[in-house]
């Protein structure tokens, strides 16, 4: 590290910090309004029901949100695939790789289309997988792999 680091106050860094990154996030709020699957993708619709308004005017679907609708996805894809009648447990993000090419300005019928890449199962317990995401036609693209519980616990 270098020694040479000037240490800002709160009242010199503040007037730079994004509103929504301090607290805006938490008025994001989205629905999955549609799911349809089969044993390789999934393709849903998302609607956003609230937001904080970014200081430039202009709704934006943001890399957060986007994260979160992929892998509340991953849950469902799985949950069908395996016949589980709820949840079982959490996931387990083990990559996420995200590529953000034009901006999503929309906040209704925000099309998402999951292609499941790669499916193992593991001790019977966990479904590990790698899939790719593709929202709003090549606007943003993820690359996503984690682990799934398919099976209780002891």
């Amino acid at each position: 590290m270098d020694n040479t680091l000037m240490k800002l106050d709160k009242e010199t860094y503040t007037p730079f910090m994004s509103n929504y990154l301090q607290s805006g996030w938490m008025k994001h709020i989205c629905e999955i309004t549609s799911v349809s699957v089969d044993k390789n993708s999934i393709l849903a619709y998302v609607d956003i029901l609230g937001y904080s308004m970014p200081d430039d005017g202009i709704y934006h679907f943001t890399a957060d949100v986007a994260f979160r609708v992929v892998s509340q996805l991953l849950m469902i894809h799985t949950g069908w695939s395996f016949d589980c009648q709820k949840k079982i447990g959490e996931s387990y993000l083990r990559e996420y790789n995200s590529t953000y090419n034009k901006k999503i300005n929309k906040t209704c019928d925000i099309k998402v289309l999951g292609t499941i890449n790669e499916f193992n199962i593991k001790k019977d317990k966990y479904a590990m997988l790698n899939a790719t995401f593709d929202i709003e036609e090549g606007s943003f693209i993820i690359d996503i792999s984690g682990s799934i519980p398919i099976a209780e616990l002891p």
